[in-house]
Parts: C-alpha cells; sequence; structure tokens
C-alpha cells in the first residue's frame, strides 16, 4: 500500500492561509512582507490584487522580485487601501511606511513631504502643522536631532484604516488629549 506524503512546503502554506485568513488585506500583506523580509526575500505586491509574481503565472527563477522603490508594497497601493480622511491620518500612514517598508524609524517632517509626492497625494495644506497635531494625538513622538517616530498608538490607527468605525472606536477608548477646562479669571 503507498502511502502519500504531502511535501513541507504544502504544510507550510496551509498553515500560513489558515494564520492569515481572518486578517483583512493590508494585514496580509504586512505579515507576508515581514516574513520574506526575515528571510531576506522581496515580494511584489499589489494591495489591489494579491501578491504578484512579476506577471508569468509562476515564481520568479531567483525568489524575489522588487518593486520599483525596493520596499516590497507599493506606496500608491498601501495609501489607497489605508485611503486616510484627515492629514493626520494622512501623515501617521506616511511614517507607518516609512517604517515598515522603508526601515526608516526616524525621519523628519520634510521625509513625509516627499513620501507623500511620491504616493501622489494631494499636497498639505500645512504639513508641520499636521505633524505637529500627529505628535499631540501620540500617533508620532519625537526622536532627538528634530526627528520624529511612528508610536504603537500610531502602528494601531493605520493598522485599523481604512475602517473609520475601527479608528472612532479606537479614539474613544484611547483618548489622547486631555481636554481643558476653561480657566476661571
Amino acid at each position: 500500500m503507498k502511502t502519500h506524503t504531502i511535501q513541507p512546503d504544502v504544510v507550510a502554506l496551509g498553515a500560513v492561509v489558515d494564520a492569515i485568513g481572518q486578517l483583512d488585506d493590508p494585514q496580509k500583506l504586512w505579515v507576508l512582507q515581514t516574513a520574506a523580509s526575515r528571510f531576506s526575500l522581496k515580494i511584489e505586491t499589489s494591495l489591489g490584487g494579491g501578491i504578484s509574481s512579476g506577471g508569468t503565472g509562476s515564481p520568479p527563477a531567483s525568489g524575489t522580485t522588487q518593486t520599483p522603490d525596493g520596499g516590497g508594497v507599493s506606496l500608491k497601493g498601501f495609501m489607497r487601501a489605508k485611503d486616510p480622511k484627515t492629514d493626520v491620518q494622512k501623515i501617521t500612514c506616511l511614517a507607518y511606511y516609512l517604517t515598515k517598508f522603508r526601515d526608516t524609524t526616524h525621519f523628519k517632517t520634510k521625509d513625509l513631504i516627499k513620501l507623500n509626492t511620491e504616493a501622489a497625494w494631494p499636497n498639505f495644506s500645512n504639513p508641520t502643522v499636521a505633524v505637529n497635531n500627529a505628535r499631540k494625538d501620540k500617533y508620532l513622538t519625537p526622536a532627538g536631532k528634530g526627528d520624529k517616530q511612528l508610536t504603537n498608538r500610531g502602528e494601531a490607527l493605520v493598522e485599523a484604516l481604512p475602517d473609520q468605525e475601527k479608528v472612532k472606536s479606537f479614539m474613544s477608548k484611547s483618548p489622547s488629549r486631555k481636554k481643558r477646562g476653561r480657566q476661571k479669571k
């Protein structure tokens, strides 16, 4: 009697599919991108169409495919998928992208402006105010020498997007600013 053994790659794929099946697309992409980076691999992604192997229908011979920016996840696709509604959300998404996909944990406002231009999103009316508001809301924090960095709260905000109801729920559970009472004269 012949017994069938399942190939190790098929077993691994089953475990991955089970593990990320309940996540939304941006979360799936983040998990897959992070796993690939742990093994020094790059994968080309498209948030609208899943993971791409370069268009041939089969994996590339080298096992890796890069986007033009080398980051693995398309900036335009990421921003489209997150669909930030406010300047603070947009700044936080850009900071998340720099941190997670460009391996830039400390950045300046000008880096976020440059990334916004690369993403082809509308310009900020006042990027400094947007960054300061993100800092006040505790999505960004100072990192020394004028640099900023993304906070855990900022990561949670971006991971809740594009679901604005999740964002509202998140905001109500952990308010960032204390309400000041009126000062008596």
